[in-house]
């Protein structure tokens, strides 16, 4: 299994001053990277607006609002981020269960420590007893007997939803960061080189490493507006442009995930190991080639 990381900026979606417009544009965010299994969503200082801190802490709230199974929703801090979530489409993923659905893994909520262990609200029509002590909170359990029992994401065998990161720090930073944890880093950019003259090449990598993270400009500045084309190609493994020729001027940050993580998705998924070697032998050029 892959794992996904999508790095946005602080500034996302402040181009829309109602902040029910940009409530439902980040909502697009939620469903994009639940659709496609991204595992972490990390939020970038934009360089070009030190002072984005509370957009930053917007598009937080709202992410992990959104990613919250429905029925624990009430145990959710009230919060002025929160205002509108409710224009945010939902999820409909495995860990937003309908009410009574029998399914192995459900997020539930520690509500009640007994002198026996805890009573936990899975969703459930009544709470089930968990056999240890916990700290009042929300996490993964594993329903069996009627009892659940806590566990970690990584013991869940399919995709569980996503992590939130409030950076607090730049983009060189956490992808220096990144590369030290061994990801594969894919810039996106209208400059960049067009996709489907070096996905082989992408896929190949992705292959090996597993673990690929894709980073995405704001809506007024894209890295080449930040970075000399030398702090490019230091940063990215690849820069990639997923619409050659497109139609109009721009293309929305929501817009763009959902195109790239679309593309990406089949490929990875419908082409074997041998017909990307046999790609990779016809010959393309990276960003690290240029």
């Amino acid at each position: 299994m892959n794992e996904w990381v999508v790095l946005l900026p602080t500034t996302y979606g402040m181009q829309e001053r109602d902040e029910k417009i940009r409530t439902y544009l980040i909502g697009n965010i939620a469903r994009a990277c639940t659709i496609f299994n991204v595992n972490r969503i990390i939020i970038y200082r934009d360089p070009s607006d030190e002072s984005s801190d509370f957009a930053g802490k917007f598009i937080r709230d709202v992410l992990e609002y959104a990613n919250t199974t429905p029925y624990l929703r009430k145990y959710f801090p009230k919060k002025d981020t929160l205002k509108y979530a409710g224009v945010l489409p939902p999820l409909r993923a495995a860990h937003h269960p309908d009410i009574n659905e029998s399914i192995e893994y459900r997020y539930g909520y520690v509500k009640k420590i007994t002198k026996d262990g805890s009573l936990v609200d899975v969703g459930l029509e009544q709470l089930l007893f968990c056999p240890k002590k916990l700290t009042r909170k929300i996490l993964i359990f594993k329903i069996r007997d009627k009892k659940c029992f806590p566990v970690s994401k990584s013991d869940v065998p399919y995709f569980f939803g996503y992590d939130v990161q409030l950076a607090g720090k730049g983009l060189k930073k956490i992808i220096e960061e990144l590369k030290k944890e061994n990801y594969l880093l894919l810039g996106t950019s209208k400059y960049g080189e067009h996709l489907n003259k070096v996905y082989w090449e992408i896929l190949n990598e992705i292959k090996n490493i597993k673990k690929v993270a894709i980073a995405f400009g704001s809506y007024s500045k894209g890295f080449y507006d930040w970075f000399s084309k030398r702090e490019i190609q230091n940063m990215f493994d690849f820069m990639i442009n997923a619409v050659p020729n497109q139609g109009s001027k721009t293309i929305r940050t929501e817009e763009a995930l959902f195109i790239i993580l679309g593309i990406l998705n089949v490929l990875v998924h419908n082409l074997t190991a041998k017909s990307i070697e046999h790609a990779i032998k016809r010959g393309t050029r990276s960003l690290r080639k240029i």
